[in-house]
Order: structure tokens, then C-alpha cells, then sequence
């Protein structure tokens, strides 16, 4: 992974939502308003009319985009903190400033703040290096900007690549890469850092986990749920408990199934040897989520499986995939119409 130096840029937080339309994402310009590739979302750069930029007298390391949403956090804001590892931060001055933009007018919550909190210990950043929030709209202006690859590009580019003629994307500062070449690197980095960021404690929790989205967008049911308990997995919703209690819980799991969402990244924090099982509707799974959960669950065995089964369909695949990791499975009986007995 590189880390791009470049001379007298700009970082540049999105101005905000107008008539309920959502900004560009924040990102990093040069000083004719050009976007750097590889700074913003999805690698759709676009110009920037540069406007009140204040000048910092210190360098920056432009560390993305601060996102509350829980998955979102884990997949992008997380992305480029591969740089607190080992030695990767040698080439980053020790007076500079690590900047965020924020994402939909909106500045960390507390539960976000707690969790940065948490991952600065893990990691062993020092107390005297500074994390800036940028307000909507703020353009602040460097000496040097730092910009460190995104581990999440090969998935972003992924999701792109259907509709893009080039398999290639340009790293900054760097020849062009091949996405396919990226990928292994930004697997190893992904799993060092979760591990690092992983409580160094005894695990203590069930080895079947079912998580629950009850009340959440693309919830399975409760059918499904009812079912995944007769099986023996204990039913848990992360939303409940603190993420330090959460990483605890996932240590010693072995199968992992839940619905699609960003609950399900938390498979990051499961051993590697534990078997996730996404549960997905047709219609709207994505070609990209094989891509997408196998970079952030360190290439363990993903399985999908479609809830256009049914429940005793669902329930079959799951008992499949139970066995072959020689998991024991409770005695469980479902009818087609989807209701558990």
C-alpha cells in the first residue's frame, strides 16, 4: 500500500444536504479545485470551486470520509487506518494532523467517538496526535497533504467495474495497478488491523450466532429467526450492547448467519476459521457482496443463501453448511409456508 505525498492541496468536507439532496463526498484537490483520485467515494472525481479556504500551518494525512453508519464505518472510515500499523506511520510527520470530512452534514456521534476511542488504544496511537473533524462545507488548506491508499478500493472498484471498460485503476502518486493485484495486500492489511483492533481476551460466547436485524431494513423474519433458535444459535442484535461487548461475543464463533446489512461486517471480528452465512433476497443482492464480505471477513468460507427458499429451504442450506464444518444440528421442523413447528 502507498502513502502519496502531495504538495500545497487542499481537504475539502462536502457543503451539505440542499432540498434533501445529498453533497458530494469530501475528498482532497488541488489548488485549481481538481479532486486527487483515490481520495473520494467511489473514485467518481470531480472539480471543486475553492471558496474561504482556511491555511493550516501544519501538514495533514487525509484519512476519508467519518461515516455514523456502523457498517460504513467499518468498511470506508476504518480503510486507511492500516497507517497506524507497525511502521507505516514512519513516513508521516509527527507534527501533522489526521483529518476527517464528514458524511451527510452530520459530525461523529458519541457511539462513533467511543468506538475511535476504543481503536486508538488498540492500535497504540499516542494522546498527542490529533484526529480533526471537519465542519460541512470547510476547505482547509495544507503545505502537504498525506493520502494513504484505501484498503476498500478494490471492492468500491469491483461494484464499478460492470460498467467501466478499464479493469485498472491509477493509485496516487503510483503506476497504474491491477485491482486484481491490490486485492491480496489489502486482505493481509485488513486482517492485521481487525485483529489488532479484536479485544485480547479469552472469547466467551456461543459458537452458533444468529444476528438478529428485528426492527431493521431487509430482516429476514421472524420465522427465520424462530428457526435459527431451534437450531441452536443464540439470537443476538449488536445495536443492544457495546462494540467492545460485541467483539467479545463474536471471538469463539464457528457459524455466523444473519441478513444483509452492515451487522453482518461484524464478521470482521470472528475467528477466521468461522463460517458466514449471508441470507439474501434476489431481487437486490448485489453482484459485488461475495467481493464485499470477503474483504472484510479476512477470506473465510462465505456462503449465501436466498430466502426465496422459504424457511425450510433456508433452514436445509443452513444444516448443510453446519455439517460440513461438523457443527452438531438440534432437531428442527419447518413447513413450506415459512412458519416453524
Amino acid at each position: 500500500m502507498h502513502v502519496c505525498e502531495l504538495n500545497d492541496h487542499y481537504i475539502i468536507a462536502p457543503r451539505g444536504c440542499v432540498n434533501g439532496i445529498r453533497g458530494k463526498a469530501g475528498g482532497v484537490c488541488d489548488n485549481k479545485g481538481e479532486t486527487v483520485p483515490g481520495s473520494v467515494r467511489f473514485l467518481n472525481n470531480y472539480k471543486v470551486v475553492l471558496t474561504e479556504q482556511i491555511a493550516q500551518p501544519c501538514p495533514a494525512v487525509y484519512m476519508g470520509n467519518l461515516w455514523n453508519h456502523y457498517g460504513h464505518f467499518l468498511m470506508e472510515t476504518l480503510s486507511r487506518f492500516w497507517i497506524f500499523l507497525d511502521d507505516n506511520s514512519a513516513v508521516i510527520p509527527p507534527n501533522a494532523v489526521f483529518v476527517f470530512t464528514p458524511v451527510y452534514c452530520k459530525g461523529p456521534s458519541d457511539v462513533i467517538m467511543t468506538i475511535i476511542a476504543y481503536i486508538r488504544a488498540r492500535l497504540g496511537v499516542q494522546d498527542n496526535v490529533v484526529f480533526r473533524f471537519m465542519r460541512p462545507g470547510e476547505q482547509q488548506r495544507f503545505s502537504t497533504v498525506y493520502l494513504p491508499d484505501r484498503l476498500d478500493r478494490c471492492i468500491f472498484a469491483t461494484m464499478l467495474r460492470a460498467t467501466c471498460e478499464q479493469r485498472r485503476l491509477r493509485a496516487p502518486g503510483s503506476a497504474s495497478v491491477c485491482i486484481d493485484d491490490l486485492s491480496g495486500e489489502s486482505f493481509d492489511l485488513h486482517h492485521q488491523l481487525f485483529t489488532c483492533i479484536s479485544p485480547s481476551v479469552t472469547p466467551n460466547g456461543p459458537e452458533l450466532l444468529y444476528m438478529s436485524r428485528q426492527g431493521f431494513a431487509r430482516d429476514p423474519g421472524s420465522d427465520i429467526e424462530s428457526a435459527m433458535q431451534s437450531l441452536g444459535f443464540t439470537i443476538f442484535s449488536p445495536q443492544l450492547d457495546a462494540f467492545v461487548n460485541n467483539l467479545i461475543v463474536y471471538g469463539g464463533v464457528k457459524v455466523l448467519v444473519g441478513g444483509e446489512g452492515s451487522g453482518m461486517h461484524n464478521s470482521a471480528f470472528c475467528p477466521s476459521s468461522t463460517t458466514v452465512i449471508v441470507l439474501t433476497n434476489d431481487a437486490r443482492t448485489p453482484s459485488s457482496a461475495q467481493c464485499y464480505f470477503d474483504c472484510i471477513a479476512k477470506r473465510r468460507h462465505i456462503a449465501e443463501v436466498s430466502l426465496s427458499l422459504g424457511t425450510s429451504g433456508v433452514v436445509e442450506r443452513i444444516k448443510y453448511h453446519m455439517e460440513k464444518k461438523q457443527v452438531s444440528v438440534m432437531s428442527v421442523a419447518a413447513s413450506d409456508d415459512g412458519s416453524a413447528s
